[in-house]
C-alpha cells in the first residue's frame, strides 16, 4: 500500500507538465551518445564537493590568509576568559533581551548584581566574536572563490551569442548542454551548499536569516533551473550576482589592513557595480526576459511561475541589501572612510540599557 503510494507521489511531482514546457516529455531532455542536457542527477555531485570546499576553506584560512594578514600587521588576540555561569549561559543562549525587572530576577538566581550580569553578557558575547584576523581570513577565502567563480562565468558566457539576445534563452528550448556550462553550474552550487554549511558554525552577522534565505533560493535556483532546462537564465542569474561579491570581499580586506585610501576607492566601484548589475541589468533584462518574454516563446508550466518566484526574492534581497549599502555611503560621505561591513554593522555592539529603560541583548544575539 505504503509503496503504492509512494510510486503514485514520484509520478505526480515528476510529471512533465509541471516541469517542462508543454507538448515535451522527459525523454525529449534526456541526454544521447550524442546531445547532452542537464541530469536531475548530477545535482547530488555539489554536496561532496562542498565538503571538499569546506576543507579547503578551514585549511587555507589557518594557514595562507592567517600568514598574509600577520604580514599585514593583524595580531590574534587573546580573548578574554570569564567564569562560567550556567544559569547566565542559558540566558545568553536564549537571546532575547531583557527589561530591568527580568534583570532583577537573574539577579536574585545568580546571586549577582545587575551591573556583574550586563558586563558577564559583554564579555560572553566577546568571546564568540572572530577576531580581526579571523575576519580577515574568512573575506581572503571568499575573495577567491567569488573571484574564480566570476571568472568561470565570464569564460562561460564569453562566446554565447545568446547573451545578448535574451529571448534566445528561451527560442530552440530544448537547448544542448555544454561541459563549460555543467562545471559552472557543479561549482557554483557546491560553493553556495558549503555557505549553506558553515553559516550554522560561522559567526552570527545581523543579517543572519536574510543570508539563509539568499542561499536558499540561490539554490532552489539552481536546481529549478537545471532541472527546467532553463541553463542558459540560471548562468546569466549567477554571473550578474557574482560580479559584486569580490569587491565587497576586497574592501573588507582593505578595510581590516586599514588602507583606507584603497578601501573608500574599492567601495565606490563596488557600490557603482552592485547597482549596475542587480538594481539596472537584472530586472531590466533577466527579469523581463522571464516574466514578459518566456511564456510567449513557450508554453510554460507551473514550475516557471516559481522560478519566477524565487527570482523576484533575489531582487527584493538585493534592495534591502542596497538599502545597508546606500546607509554605509552616506556615513563614509560623512567621514572619509569607509568604517565596516553594512552587514555586519551590529558587530560592535554591546549588551547595554536602552533609551526605554531596557537591557537589550546585542543584535548578534537576536
Amino acid at each position: 500500500m505504503f509503496q503504492e503510494m509512494w510510486s503514485n507521489f514520484v509520478s505526480g511531482f515528476w510529471n512533465p507538465s509541471i516541469w517542462i514546457p508543454l507538448g515535451l516529455d522527459w525523454k525529449d531532455v534526456k541526454s544521447t551518445d550524442n546531445v547532452k542536457y542537464a541530469d536531475f542527477a548530477d545535482l547530488i555531485y555539489p554536496i561532496p564537493m562542498a565538503l571538499l570546499l569546506l576543507c579547503i576553506r578551514y585549511a587555507s584560512e589557518r594557514t595562507l590568509f592567517h600568514s598574509l594578514g600577520r604580514f599585514l600587521g593583524l595580531k590574534e588576540k587573546k580573548k578574554e576568559r570569564i567564569k562560567p555561569n550556567p544559569i547566565l549561559e542559558l540566558v545568553y543562549k536564549r537571546a532575547k533581551s531583557m527589561s530591568l525587572k527580568e534583570l532583577g530576577v537573574i539577579a536574585k538566581k545568580s546571586d549577582m548584581e545587575v551591573r556583574d550580569i550586563q558586563r558577564w553578557m559583554r564579555r560572553r558575547l566577546a568571546m564568540d566574536k572572530p577576531t580581526l584576523l579571523a575576519k580577515f581570513s574568512e573575506s581572503g577565502w571568499r575573495l577567491v572563490c567569488y573571484a574564480g567563480y566570476l571568472s568561470l562565468g565570464i569564460f562561460v558566457l564569453w562566446d554565447k551569442a545568446w547573451v545578448w539576445e535574451m529571448d534566445n534563452c528561451w527560442i530552440g528550448f530544448p537547448h544542448e548542454l555544454s561541459s563549460d556550462i555543467w562545471w559552472f553550474y557543479m561549482l557554483e552550487s557546491s560553493f553556495y551548499w558549503s555557505l549553506m554549511i558553515s553559516q550554522f558554525a560561522d559567526y552570527k552577522r545581523k543579517d543572519f536569516w536574510q543570508m539563509f534565505l539568499h542561499h536558499l533560493v540561490t539554490l532552489f535556483l539552481l536546481a529549478f533551473s537545471w532541472t527546467c532546462n532553463f541553463t542558459r537564465i540560471g548562468v546569466i542569474v549567477a554571473v550578474l550576482h557574482d560580479a559584486a561579491d569580490p569587491l565587497l570581499e576586497f574592501v573588507k580586506l582593505s578595510m581590516y589592513a586599514e588602507a583606507d585610501a584603497i578601501s573608500n576607492t574599492s567601495f565606490l566601484i563596488f557600490m557603482l557595480v552592485w547597482i549596475v548589475t542587480r538594481l539596472i541589468i537584472y530586472p531590466t533584462f533577466v527579469l523581463h526576459s522571464t516574466f514578459f518574454r518566456g511564456h510567449k516563446l513557450l508554453s510554460m508550466v507551473p514550475i516557471y511561475y516559481v522560478f519566477n518566484t524565487l527570482l523576484m526574492i533575489i531582487f527584493l534581497l538585493n534592495i534591502f541589501w542596497t538599502y545597508f549599502i546606500m546607509k554605509m555611503a552616506v556615513k563614509a560621505l560623512g567621514k572619509g572612510e569607509v568604517k565596516k561591513d553594512a552587514r555586519s554593522s551590529s558587530d560592535e555592539d554591546d549588551g547595554a540599557t536602552d533609551s526605554s529603560g531596557e537591557v537589550a541583548a546585542p543584535q548578534e544575539m537576536k
